[in-house]
């Protein structure tokens, strides 16, 4: 019988709880004595612009800020990873201060809703400051190389504008092959005209076969004449006449800008994407760089490696000697690689031929090695999270509530997960239409009418539209509670295009007598989305209706302390970001956060492995358990998750309920903290009181050396709450097997 503590009744060691219970004072203390910070809050104190901002830092903000500030001094670039809420925006503008006391230029790039918040929170912040919108590339024709600032200068681009240019077409001539004798003796093609650079006439081949490309092969094969280095794509005229603000920045103004932050760098961490290059472009023409993200990794050890190389291409080279195009090698060290051989089966003509019979492709997996932090990001990298902010933050409440069906939705639900079954059996289709019949059996007991025709499935039972299901009389109830306490409710809905269930919400609350209005794509531009919501505010709204993927980053909804998530779907990142849009700096009223589900279906199913992705999280931000690190090693994504769920039933998987109430007791939520925290100890003074180590070990420590990391919490009860959540890949980038 294994004790609570994770040690066995001999005293032996069997868990990872268990070791860290008996080892960590001992640790602690170790690491104390041999570890120097770059700064050390209780010994060393502000730098003087810190002081002179409009509106002082918190202590933790402050110190957050003279961090990155030592990490710069050093190298080009730094990374701040903050919890949602903690004021990113603020040491950005903060750290600007810091690094160019007198002068200096600050080149921000966001997404387009937050730079209008961007600029208004920089103007807050930094007397004496010139901010400026860069929409377009002729607001930068001001700006030339070699010139120096009066004053402290910031331009904002919007990232979904700053990679926007002119449309590109084939620049080529046509050439006929040389004669001349081919293999087997047979003459070369001489009727049909290939690619050859307009430069040196040089017939242009396919880097990798080295064939002679024809015009409709040369998209995307090659950019530049391998003989002469001639360009051989050109500007298209005939279309929008505009150049990227991020590419005449990297030719025009490289070393202009002293500084560059990056804000939400977590989405840019494509490998071949034209904002992540864009990020590339702009950290290689400043001199300094630093990236904002509440999560840096999106549970694929390849995310990182993209953006640790577009901010610091000369370290990754040194340290890791990796080409860019290696990021197979960087999985095999830090993530996980899935070898797959396929074998023509006994029947197959295949299986008598000559040659290999079997072929072995490889597939990159989910999970990353705690050894990629502790080699680059640790040295590199400031963590803050909600409670080293602000102390007195409201508490915050969340809630599952686990719904029963009603007789008729749970035998139409039976129905088509009995089918959806059935053709899963079937690898092949399985493959094929797993993510259409995910979304069904997700959004089905939400609208059961109005329904297509599934391939191989059928089509869904058509329920009545007038009668009102249980989570909608729930969801209603919640929300009717929640007003009659004067707190507004915001609604997130997972389906809000082909099975919209928006609208049907709206008029449910009408009849309830309560004014609803629902925030789509299209409703209004990103950069005026924050003033949209004052706007409703303004107009007595009870309820806003979203996709949380419209919120889920930079937007503070202070206004909403109530946040509902009718469907969740089953993106964890998108969960934990959205459910903090309400909990941050300046919230004066209690939030809660409440979690809808029917019971038995895949609904409960995707919170309760939410939960589970939950605890891998607190694993990578310091609160270690064995379920935690368990879940962070493990190769596996959240729809083969499901569809296993599905498959195998729900015994076996902890209930959601049981999930979000351990992720609220003992501190070890992704966020959560008490109303009243008292003031903490300081690394070196907690050290201080800890007593001497009892007896070392009984094998030799291993430590490292860290240069922003004074020391390891004396006990778990000590450790503070942390909380930067982790980012899982887009449904359409996973696949089930």
């Amino acid at each position: 019988m294994e004790s609570t503590s994770g040690a066995a009744q001999d005293g032996a060691i069997t868990t990872v709880d268990g070791y860290l219970a008996r080892f960590v004072p001992d640790l602690a203390a170790r690491l104390t004595r041999e570890i120097r910070p770059l700064y050390d809050p209780s010994k060393e104190s502000w730098h003087p612009a810190l002081h002179a901002l409009t509106r002082k830092p918190f202590r933790a903000q402050g110190d957050a800020v003279m961090g990155l500030h030592r990490v710069l001094a050093r190298q080009k670039f730094a990374i701040l990873v903050g919890e949602c809420g903690v004021g990113k925006t603020l040491m950005g503008s903060a750290l600007s201060a810091v690094l160019l006391p007198g002068r200096g230029r600050v080149l921000v790039m966001c997404p387009g809703h937050l730079v209008e918040k961007w600029a208004r929170e920089i103007k807050e912040t930094v007397p004496g400051s010139v901010v400026r919108i860069a929409w377009r590339v002729s607001d930068l024709f001001d700006l030339k190389r070699g010139s120096k600032p009066r004053r402290r200068e910031y331009v904002i681009l919007a990232r979904d504008r700053a990679k926007l240019g002119f449309r590109r077409k084939p620049a080529y001539i046509l050439r006929r092959q040389p004669c001349q004798r081919m293999a087997h003796g047979e003459k070369a093609d001489l009727k049909t005209q290939y690619v050859a650079c307009p430069s040196c006439a040089t017939i242009v081949v396919d880097p990798k076969t080295h064939r002679p490309l024809i015009p409709a092969e040369l998209a995307a094969k090659v950019e530049y004449c391998g003989k002469c280095k001639g360009a051989l794509w050109q500007a298209d005229r005939t279309g929008v006449r505009r150049f990227a603000p991020a590419e005449y920045i990297k030719r025009r103004l490289k070393g202009v800008f002293d500084l560059f932050i990056a804000d939400e760098v977590h989405e840019l961490k494509g490998a071949d994407t034209a904002q992540g290059n864009t990020l590339g472009m702009l950290a290689a023409a400043c001199k300094k760089t630093v990236c904002l993200t509440g999560t840096l990794v999106g549970g694929y050890a390849e995310h990182l490696f993209y953006i640790l190389y577009r901010v610091n291409p000369r370290g990754m080279r040194g340290a890791e000697n990796l080409k860019y195009s290696q990021v197979q090698n960087w999985i095999a060290r830090y993530g996980a690689l899935e070898f797959i051989t396929k074998k023509p089966a006994s029947g197959d003509a295949l299986a008598y031929a000559r040659g290999s019979k079997q072929h072995t492709y490889v597939k990159h997996r989910p999970g990353v090695s705690p050894l990629a932090f502790a080699r680059h990001l640790l040295t590199n990298s400031v963590f803050v999270e909600l409670a080293d902010v602000a102390e007195e933050l409201p508490s915050i409440a969340e809630d599952v509530a686990v719904i029963p069906m009603s007789e008729e939705l749970r035998d139409a639900y039976k129905e088509i997960e009995t089918s959806f079954k059935r053709v899963l059996a079937d690898r092949s289709k399985a493959m094929r239409y797993m993510g259409a019949y995910l979304a069904t059996l997700l959004s089905y007991p939400d609208r059961p009418f109005d329904n297509k025709r599934i391939p191989e499935v059928g089509t869904p039972k058509e329920l009545s539209k007038d009668a009102i299901y249980p989570k909608e009389k729930a969801l209603l109830d919640f929300i009717v509670a929640e007003r009659a306490a004067r707190r507004r409710v915001w609604v997130f809905a997972t389906f809000t295009n082909t099975r919209d269930v928006t609208e049907r919400l709206r008029a449910l609350l009408a009849k309830r007598g309560l004014k609803a209005a629902i925030l789509r794509q299209d409703t209004v531009e990103m950069a005026q989305r924050e003033a949209w919501i004052a706007e409703q505010c303004k107009r007595g709204v009870d309820v806003v209706i979203s996709n949380p993927e419209l919120v889920k980053t930079g937007l503070d909804l202070l206004e909403f302390p109530s946040l509902a998530f009718y469907e969740t779907g089953f993106n964890t990142f998108t969960l934990m970001q959205a459910s903090r849009r309400s909990w941050r700096v300046g919230q004066k009223a209690a939030v809660k956060v409440k979690y809808f589900c029917f019971k038995d279906t895949l609904q409960e199913a995707a919170l309760r492995l939410m939960g589970a992705k939950v605890k891998a999280t607190m694993a990578l931000q310091g609160k270690f358990s064995a379920e935690g690190l368990t879940a962070l090693t493990q190769s596996e994504d959240m729809m083969s998750a499901l569809a296993k769920a599905l498959t195998n039933g729900l015994e076996g998987v902890e209930s959601a309920e049981s999930y979000w109430r351990s992720s609220r007791t003992a501190g070890k939520d992704f966020g959560h903290a008490p109303a009243n925290v008292a003031p903490r100890e300081s690394p070196v003074q907690k050290a201080e009181r800890l007593p001497p180590p009892s007896k070392p070990p009984a094998a030799d420590l291993v430590v490292v050396t860290l240069d922003l990391f004074a020391s390891l919490p004396a006990s778990r009860a000590d450790a503070p709450p942390r909380g930067r959540a982790a980012k899982p890949v887009r449904e359409e980038q996973l696949s089930l097997f």
